[in-house]
């Protein structure tokens, strides 16, 4: 039977590919969260009313279909940034004035790539030690944790930490903390026992409940 752990880790490793309004984008890193956050793209906000709009969109797709460097490079000559934006922006707002597209679409489509290079809940499953229980929660956020971690700690350089998907960064930084005694990883039987069971839950619930 194949691994469960193994299957979440490549998944991790080699996310699925997306291309949105014509624009392929690269794996989602920790570079292009960076990015988006200090260039104030509504896609990362915290604000659950603040979803993310049209121009947002533009910023993001610029974004991620860049490694961060390249972005770097791409706001710094101006020139090309402008025409970029216009060129590419004319075309869509071109396309939406004849119906040709969904903008809600495109928009749930970004959001979709973005939850695609983060482990889903259950992905990643573990038990905190005692001592992992009591320490002293950190105020830094948990983006410059990951960074720090994978730089300090992983032996990756900053561009691979900033350019490889985020969710293999994750899957890493897990697996450092557990050899630190922080968590324990679940192995393939435990998550067996724990999905069998979750099942066997909502059967009854359904039962109960028919």
């Amino acid at each position: 039977m194949k691994s469960i752990v193994l299957t979440n880790y490549t998944k991790a490793m080699l996310p699925e590919h997306y291309t949105i309004l014509g624009v392929r984008l690269k794996e989602y890193s920790l570079g292009h969260y960076f990015l988006m956050a200090r260039f104030d793209c509504g896609f990362i906000d915290d604000d659950e009313n603040r979803k993310g709009d049209f121009t947002d969109l533009l910023l993001a797709l610029a974004i991620c279909s860049r490694t961060y460097e390249e972005f770097i490079e791409f706001i710094k000559d101006e020139k090309e940034f402008n025409a970029w934006t216009s060129n590419w922006g004319n075309e869509v707002k071109k396309a939406l004035q004849k119906k040709q597209i969904n903008m809600v679409a495109k928009l749930l489509m970004f959001k979709n790539y973005m939850k695609s290079g983060i482990p889903k809940d259950g992905d990643i499953r573990y038990w905190k030690s005692e001592e992992s229980e009591d320490a002293k929660q950190s105020g830094a956020h948990w983006s410059q944790v990951i960074y720090t971690t994978a730089v300090s700690k992983l032996g990756y350089t900053s561009s691979e930490a900033l350019n490889l998907p985020l969710s293999r960064l994750m899957w890493d930084y897990f697996k450092y903390i557990e050899s630190e005694g922080a968590v324990e990883l679940w192995r393939d039987d435990e998550i067996e026992q724990y999905e069998a069971l979750e099942k066997m839950n909502a059967k009854q619930g359904e039962t109960v409940n028919g």
